[in-house]
């Protein structure tokens, strides 16, 4: 990212800033401007990627009879307090067109088995922050509880796991044969279960410990609470422990009802099973979940093994990770204009159409409005192809559909054959070829929307045999005004792209025979028909998209359609790094880059 001045009318790049301080120049890093009445901070070379975060494993699942909870998954953030009370963590300071791994640990599964503890949660992870899962809970056969983030609680009389520094609390020690503990919270222990006096009545499982409020998304939630111990007892006064704030289960009372899960993307603990007459097993644990949040000035790029949202407000943007496990990276966003003709399709008898045109700069294809710019990201891959032209048709053979061209996300179409009368009809495209000759009526086929417009239709004289001319991007093909004449080629669209208005995806004009008038190219770059028996009809123009000129019934060879281009517009404050596999050409105007393909296929990235 770079800063700018006006000289002389025009934004330059500034590559430093100084200012006179005690009589000698200093360069300026950073510093603050008054606008609108505030002062605002501003640096020299853009703002820093200074990312905050909180980062939530997956929380511990419940044991299973008279069980301990799952502890909440380990809490780890720069924005706030972290888990065990602790301070917040510095933010990390990342670089652009890096990869950063994210992964979302899931809960752990809850406990089946008297004899098995509840399963650990798995780990979160952000670049180098990595959270530790929560803790299982004890079980009544297997006691004590596992550590994690925050410890699980422990089973009857068995010791609750500890939690992580800096990122959670222990589980609770059991107290009672027929009731577990809580497991513990972000913010807060588990409790301990309670038994009574005498008998076996009035038992209460411990209370899952409370997780930790953040506000990094602009709300304040609390996450990562403990799950709740179960108990058990020969009465409906037993009590089920209950969850810590944050996402924590409830633990189950006897033999119902059963423990609930972790919420999921709190990193909140399962709840402990209770059981009396038949064993109950546990809860999972909830799934852990990971916020960044970063200056908006910057884009975020995700793998798509992630699933994540993205929302933006006061300058910042905070991207929220609830599954998956795959890289991000960040870059800086910018704008790209774009032209992206097909290749034209290859001329027959009749004329072959022009090859489908998309634009951000202007009328695109078809008498469409110019279509939005594209919103890229630098350090990001694109792919650039260009489309080749359709080969011509000839004597006994048909003429071929020109190839599409694509840049980004943006595909034009390749332009359609013209039509030959022992063969086969005109080929629809990104416009449509033109009827073939033929004493039956041969109808031009159709372009495509938003790209070009349809070919014409052929005349049925079976003397000369007059063809349509082939779609342009700005026009339908002729269709054969009568019995001597074939059909023009519509014309094309003109683009400034460039700097200069320049007519490109003309269709190419229909053939005929007897060296009657055969139809032109349209403005554009699209091939003329011939009118010699036997002869040759022009090409189209190569890097216009323009379709091939036909030939006459009686015999001879078609044009080819012309290669397309692809052209791009974008900051010259931007650098673009070109594969090998394509052949370009850059000017710079205004500010601007203008980048022109001419052949081949590879992908381009930008810096």
């Amino acid at each position: 990212m770079t800063a700018h001045v006006k000289l002389a009318g025009q934004w330059s790049t500034v590559d430093q800033i100084y200012a006179r301080v005690g009589g000698s120049w200093k360069e300026v890093a950073e510093g603050y401007v008054k606008i609108s009445g505030s002062w605002e901070q501003f640096f020299a070379s853009g703002v820093p990627l200074v990312v905050d975060y909180l980062v939530i494993a997956g929380g511990g699942g419940g044991g299973t009879t008279f069980a301990g909870g799952g502890g909440g998954g380990g809490y780890r953030t720069s924005a706030g307090t972290s888990g065990a009370n602790s301070s917040a963590e510095t933010a990390l300071t990342l670089a652009v067109s890096t990869n950063y791994t994210v992964t979302v640990g899931a809960g752990g599964a809850g406990s089946t088995s008297t004899a098995n503890k509840g399963i650990s949660g798995n780990n979160s992870v952000f670049s180098s922050i990595t959270s530790t899962g929560g803790g299982g809970g004890g079980s009544s056969n297997n006691r004590a509880a596992l550590t994690g983030g925050s410890g699980g609680g422990g089973s009857r009389d068995g010791a609750g796991g500890s939690g992580t520094a800096n990122q959670g609390l222990g589980g609770g020690t059991s107290a009672d044969l027929q009731a577990g503990s809580g497991g513990g919270g972000a913010g807060q222990a588990g409790g301990t279960s309670a038994g009574p006096a005498t008998g076996n009545n009035l038992r209460t499982g411990g209370a899952g410990g409370n997780g930790i409020s953040s506000s990094i998304t602009g709300t304040a939630i609390t996450r990562a609470g403990g799950g709740g111990g179960g108990a058990g007892g020969n009465t409906t006064a037993t009590t089920g422990g209950t969850g810590g704030t944050g996402g924590g289960g409830t633990g189950g009372r006897n033999d119902s009802p059963t423990p609930t899960a972790g919420q999921v993307n709190t990193g909140g603990g399962g709840g402990g099973g209770a059981g009396f007459i038949n064993d109950q097993p546990g809860a999972a644990g909830g799934s852990g979940v990971v916020i960044i949040k970063y200056p908006d000035s910057y884009a975020i790029s995700v793998g798509a093994g992630l699933t994540s949202s993205t929302a933006t407000s006061g300058g910042y943007s905070v991207t929220t990770f609830t599954a998956g496990s795959d890289d991000v990276s960040f870059g800086i966003p910018f704008t790209v204009d774009f032209l992206v003709i097909a290749g034209g399709g290859g001329g027959a008898e009749g004329g072959g159409g022009a090859g489908g045109y998309r634009t951000s700069a202007g009328t695109s294809g078809g008498g469409a409005s110019a279509e939005s710019s594209l919103n890229l990201v630098t350090g990001n891959s694109y792919t650039v192809t260009v489309g080749a032209g359709g080969s011509s048709g000839f004597t006994g053979t048909d003429a071929q559909k020109g190839s599409d061209s694509v840049f980004s996300t943006i595909t034009s179409t390749g332009g359609g054959r013209g039509g030959r009368l022992a063969g086969t009809s005109a080929g629809s495209g990104g416009s449509g070829g033109g009827g073939g000759g033929s004493g039956a009526s041969s109808p031009g086929a159709a372009g495509t929307t938003g790209q070009g417009y349809a070919g014409g239709n052929n005349n049925t004289n079976t003397t000369n045999y007059p063809t349509g001319g082939g779609g342009g991007a700005g026009a339908v093909g002729q269709t054969a005004p009568n019995s001597t004449t074939s059909g023009s080629g519509g014309v094309g669209v003109s683009s400034s792209i460039t700097g200069t208005a320049v007519f490109r995806a003309g269709g190419g004009g229909g053939g005929i025979g007897n060296n009657q008038t055969a139809g032109t190219g349209g403005n554009g770059g699209g091939g003329n028909g011939t009118n010699v028996n036997g002869g040759t009809a022009t090409a189209g123009t190569v890097n216009t998209g323009g379709g091939g000129g036909g030939f006459p019934d009686q015999g001879g060879t078609g044009g080819n359609g012309g290669a397309g281009v692809v052209i791009i517009k974008y900051p010259n404050t931007i650098i673009a790094t070109i594969g090998g596999g394509l052949t370009s050409s850059t000017t710079t105007s205004g500010g601007f880059k203008i980048t022109t393909f001419t052949s081949g296929t590879d992908t381009i990235s930008f810096s």
